[in-house]
């Protein structure tokens, strides 16, 4: 009857609260990580990412669209004056932002873009490239529409007797009026963002500031998380090592076999996550990833792949050796309780006497 109840302690008690805690410590090495997202970013298929249509904001989406501007137009557009480069130092801002409020060094979440380079190639080389790749992406006018928008500062579409190297003509000359309008820091205020969809939802009613409430979590809830279950699991493995045997034999083999099992759980994910690349493969060339409402364009899902293969092996890595050191650490453990005899006859027992060994 004792060995039912520990049985019944190792899938209630043991095995939750270990495997948590695994997936918990392995979570912890990249998730906290800046160096993780930096390198993440840094990858040049980051601006193939970027750069996609499927992905600009939607609210730049809206003004686009709203203007009966192509927004596939403006991307071929836009890769003609932004860089890899231009990108990647952008993104990795961002990245140092965020870790930045996780660290307390900014009380703010504010996302700050330069648009001076930008800028800069449009009013220089880059505004012949870029007025003739969007020229080349316009639709024919119809009848009766205005071929500018953005007050007359840029072309939507192709009049009828203009050619595609006469508008480019066009929307190069609008250009300086309509950059003189951007300023040359675009900020972000991911806080207020954050706010005002938490109050939209009901769900804000505390006094908590979104970088308090992000930097505590971060900063806390992984760490407390893992302790809460190492030490929980703990508990109950002595409780079950008690229950199955009163000999240091089989409580040891219990401890072992109870440490290996939790453990292989996680380098099993571990495992299927980091060799889900092809998976992941088939699941965006099915076409059942979705960005700002609408399904992503082949070239978005190529991109997305190339960019996070490479990220889910680092995560899957990560369970895959935190339980691999698990495994190990309870097959020892339960090899140490098999030859822990003192004879072939007898177990050492908690008082350190021989006693007979007893049906177990």
């Amino acid at each position: 009857m004792k060995k039912f109840f520990a049985i019944l302690i190792f899938f209630l008690g043991v095995l939750p609260a270990f495997s948590c805690a695994f997936l918990t410590l392995a979570t912890n090495t990249w998730i906290l990580d800046r160096q993780f997202y930096i390198n993440l970013v840094d990858d040049e298929r980051f601006y193939d990412v970027v750069l996609q249509p499927d992905l600009l904001p939607s609210d730049l989406q809206t003004v686009i669209e709203s203007n009966d501007i192509p927004v596939p137009a403006v991307t071929a557009a836009l890769r003609e004056v932004i860089t890899p480069t231009y990108i990647r130092d952008q993104a990795v801002g961002a990245v140092n932002t965020l870790f930045d409020v996780f660290d307390g060094k900014k009380e703010k979440l504010i996302f700050d873009i330069d648009t001076t380079p930008i800028k800069t190639s449009l009013n220089g080389e880059g505004a012949d490239k870029f007025a003739q790749t969007l020229a080349a992406g316009l639709p024919a006018c119809t009848s009766g529409q205005d071929p500018y928008a953005a007050d007359g500062a840029i072309m939507r579409c192709i009049p009828e007797g203009k050619t595609v190297d006469s508008a480019a003509i066009s929307i190069k000359e609008g250009l300086p009026s309509l950059l003189q309008k951007v300023p040359d820091t675009l900020h972000i205020d991911a806080s207020d963002a954050i706010r005002r969809s938490m109050q939209q939802s009901g769900n804000w009613n505390i006094s908590a500031t979104p970088e308090q409430l992000l930097a505590g979590v971060v900063n806390n809830s992984l760490g407390s998380t893992a302790a809460f279950l190492l030490v929980f699991g703990i508990l109950c493995l002595l409780v079950g090592m008690l229950l199955w045997s009163e000999a240091w034999r089989g409580r040891l083999q219990y401890a072992g076999a109870a440490l290996a099992l939790s453990a292989v759980l996680v380098l099993l994910l571990g495992l299927s996550i980091s060799g889900s690349a092809a998976a992941i493969s088939s699941v965006f060339s099915q076409g059942s990833v979705t960005i700002n409402g609408a399904p992503a364009s082949a070239e978005m899902r190529q991109a997305l792949t190339a960019v996070f293969s490479p990220a889910l092996s680092r995560i899957g890595n990560s369970f895959s050796s935190t339980a691999a050191v698990a495994v190990g650490l309870g097959v020892v453990t339960f090899l140490v309780g098999t030859l822990f005899l003192r004879s072939r006859d007898n177990d050492l027992y908690f008082d350190n006497e021989p006693m007979k060994r007893k049906n177990q």
